[in-house]
């Protein structure tokens, strides 16, 4: 099985916010994968 990354690493990572900023934003809904809401799970 490979290992991922975590959608809020990924998006500090491109610069778009710090980790917890992203945190906030998939708990707003405002994040999307492959045309899907990200949830925390």
């Amino acid at each position: 099985m490979s290992e991922g990354t975590r959608l809020n690493k990924y998006i500090s990572e491109a610069g778009v916010a710090s980790r917890r900023a992203a945190d906030r934003l998939i708990e707003e809904s405002r994040v999307t994968l492959n045309g899907r809401i990200a949830v925390v799970g």
